[in-house]
């Protein structure tokens, strides 16, 4: 899956906090910044990982917010979650 995150999300840590939260739920996959100002998380998983996984960051992220997350279909074949 291809999430696309929009928010305050760049320059608060959010990517390493996104990278942690997917390794600690098992996901494996990838997250980067893009030069909109959003964020570009790539995730081997269905609709409800993808839910898990953005409550999970909301849970964690102190210092910026989620306004909104656009998802669409992507094959992600990582072997781990990793920043790029």
């Amino acid at each position: 899956m291809r999430i696309i995150v929009k928010g305050l999300v760049q320059g608060v840590c959010f990517r390493a906090i996104a990278r942690d939260t997917a390794k600690d739920l098992g996901f494996t996959g990838y997250v980067k910044n893009l030069s909109s100002g959003d964020v570009e998380i790539g995730l081997d998983g269905n609709e409800k990982d993808v839910e898990t996984l953005i409550e999970e960051i909301r849970s964690r992220l102190d210092m910026g917010r989620i306004d909104a997350i656009e998802v669409s279909p992507l094959e992600v074949s990582e072997s781990n979650f990793e920043i790029r």
